[in-house]
Parts: C-alpha cells; sequence; structure tokens
C-alpha cells in the first residue's frame, strides 16, 4: 500500500493512466475471494496474467491489472515502483493495438445487480482518516521507516438510523447529557479504530475492549438546530502472534490504543439526523499485526483518527473495509481470516438482513 502510494504520484504514471485507461481501485481481499460476478470477473482476469495456475482465495492476488471491457488481460503484474508500473501500462497499450475481435470471459456479466443491500439509506457515512502523529525527539522513527512519517489511509463508517439516534442527546435541551451506549461504541472501537495507517490490521477482539466511553451534551439551541459536543475516552488492548509476511520469523506482539475522544455536531431535530459532525482521537498506540507493516514500528508512537460527514459520491458509498472481507451470511471469505473477525458488522446476521440478490 505505501509503496504503491509512491508509485502513483509518478507524474507519468497519472498522465498515462488519465489518458489511456478507465482507473479502479478495489480491495482485492474481498475480490480474489467473494463468491459473487464481481469476483468471479476479477479472477477470470487475474488468471490471465500474473495468477495463473496460482488463483486461490489464500493467496493475495494484490497487484495491478490492465484488461478489455470483454475481460481479456492486456497485461499485470505487483510492481511497487514506477518504472514497473510504467512497463506494465505500455505493455498493456501495446496488447490493445495488437488484439483483433473480442476474447477473454465466457459468461456474460452484463446486468447485474451489485447494489449494496447493507448500505445505511436512513442514516449516514462517516468518513475515517488515520495518521501518524508528530513524534517527539525521544521516539524517533527506526532508521528506513522515516518515509512513512506522512503516511494515512481512510475508511467509512456505516450509522443506521438507531446509530444516530444513539449519538443524540435526548432530550435536545441545552445541559442533557447522554452516555452513548455501549453497543455502538464497542462495534465502532473494534472495527474501526484499528493502526490501518499502512496497512491492513485484525478487528480487535471482543475482549480487548478494556474501557469505551462517550457523552453527548447538547451546548445550544437554535430553533430546530441543536449543537452538541463530545467527550469521551478509550483503551484497548489485545495479544497477537503471527508469521512474518516476508521472512520466516514469528512475532508476537502486545497491541494497545489509549486515546482521548472529543468532537462537535450539529444536528436537526425535526429530521433526527446529522447536519455536521466531528470526532477526533488522539493517543498513543502501540504493537503491529501481520499486514499493517509495524513490526519495525511497533511504539508506543501517538496517533490520531477523525471521522466526519461523508458525501455520497461512488466511492462514499463504498463498504467499511471490515465488511467487504465477509459473505453475506457474515462469515469469513478467506480461510484464514486474516484480517477480520467472523462476526457481523451491525451485530446480528447478515443473512437475515440482506435484501434479495
Amino acid at each position: 500500500m505505501t509503496g504503491r502510494e509512491l508509485d502513483f504520484s509518478n507524474p507519468e504514471v497519472i498522465r498515462l493512466v488519465t489518458e489511456s485507461f478507465v482507473p479502479v481501485a478495489e480491495n482485492v481481499t474481498a475480490l480474489q475471494s467473494s463468491d459473487d460476478d464481481k469476483g468471479r470477473f476479477f479472477r477470470e482476469v487475474a488468471v490471465q496474467g500474473r495468477m495463473k495456475g496460482r488463483s486461490r482465495p489464500d493467496v493475495s492476488h494484490q497487484g495491478i491489472y490492465a484488461f478489455a471491457a470483454d475481460g481479456m488481460s492486456l497485461a499485470s503484474g505487483n510492481p511497487l515502483e514506477a518504472e514497473g508500473t510504467l512497463a506494465r501500462l505500455r505493455e498493456a497499450l501495446a496488447s490493445w493495438e495488437q488484439r483483433d475481435g473480442d476474447h477473454g470471459l465466457t459468461r456474460d456479466f452484463s446486468d447485474q445487480d451489485y447494489g449494496d443491500h447493507e448500505y445505511p439509506e436512513d442514516g449516514v457515512v462517516l468518513r475515517l482518516t488515520v495518521r501518524d502523529l508528530p513524534r517527539s525527539k525521544g521516539s524517533p522513527f527506526v532508521e528506513g521507516e522515516e518515509r512513512f512519517a506522512k503516511t494515512w489511509n481512510n475508511d467509512l463508517v456505516w450509522l443506521r438510523r438507531e446509530d444516530v439516534h444513539a449519538l443524540l442527546s435526548d432530550p435536545l435541551t441545552v445541559g442533557a447529557r447522554r452516555n452513548v451506549p455501549q453497543a455502538l461504541l464497542q462495534r465502532l472501537a473494534r472495527f474501526h479504530l484499528r493502526d490501518i495507517v499502512r496497512g491492513e490490521p485484525y478487528a480487535w477482539s471482543p475482549d480487548a475492549v478494556e474501557r469505551i466511553e462517550l457523552v453527548a451534551e447538547v451546548t445550544r439551541r437554535d430553533g430546530s438546530m441543536a449543537a452538541l459536543a463530545y467527550r469521551g475516552h478509550v483503551l484497548l488492548r489485545d495479544g497477537v502472534e503471527f508469521r512474518d509476511a516476508h521472512e520466516p520469523i514469528d512475532w508476537a506482539f502486545d497491541n494497545e490504543l489509549d486515546a482521548a475522544i472529543c468532537g462537535q455536531a450539529s444536528c436537526n431535530e425535526e429530521a433526527q439526523t446529522f447536519e455536521a459532525l466531528e470526532l477526533l482521537l488522539a493517543g498513543q498506540r502501540s504493537g503491529a499485526h501481520q499486514y499493517n507493516v509495524r513490526t519495525n514500528d511497533a511504539g508506543p508512537a501517538p496517533i490520531g483518527f477523525s471521522l466526519e460527514l461523508a458525501g455520497n459520491s461512488p466511492w462514499e458509498r463504498t463498504q467499511p473495509h471490515v465488511m467487504r472481507t465477509w459473505t453475506r451470511a457474515g462469515e469469513s471469505r478467506l480461510p484464514t481470516a486474516t484480517t477480520v473477525t467472523d462476526e457481523p458488522y451491525y451485530g446480528e446476521p447478515l443473512a437475515a438482513r440482506k435484501g434479495s440478490r
């Protein structure tokens, strides 16, 4: 992830992709293992190129794939530097010029329903941004890790209508206070307060939540509008063991997040929804996971999280990361469940809630 971030900031890569391709960014963890048309389409493309003979759900398909609309693979690879990416893009353009007629897929994937029936149409979506915070002189980066100093990542948080109500004081009168219910806070903590700055960590286990509290207080009223302030704290602790993704090394870490929470919001009492919402978390994190590139930077070190209302663009309707590695029945798509637990996002079986598909 961090390598590709530098790769795709290259001006020539940007020019070539913009002028000659339709760029698409997808979470390969779900695509390589999901049993829907979207996943099958991707795998049919992948096995023509770099995944030929290796397309198993537990083998990472991460990489760059250039293909035609009919599914013909034009070029693929997994370069982490600009020159390698440029070579694949130029190879794809050459393949496109040389092809004759339609090729590729053995079935029709058009006119499929790819709507997400779990999307909270009656709720709100929050955009989550996670980044390392500036470090004191006494806790510098290990040599070679400085390149990650300004790295950041984002995710999305889905809140149903009942979740929105849980974040509001009741009644909405000045001075009214409310403790946000634990069911919602536990979901936010375990599935979203993860160190995703450089990669994909596990979800926190249920026992990892030692403390999380958030108090909402009404600070001002103006007609049907109410202003709220939030204050809270979270403490998460969990232990993990894993084999290094690249070296024959066994790791064990005690992971921890200890952070203060503050925020503000503006809500419409008549509509019972937010006009604006901002939450900030700042504190110390420590530990590492198999795929979050922290084994050489386990801390403790400062980290920050921000949550704000998202828009309605296509990418802002993308599922939260932890949902993209589950089946509709709430079971892990990966045999080893490498990045999440086997639990449904909303705390109840997804199979009982999904629409027809």
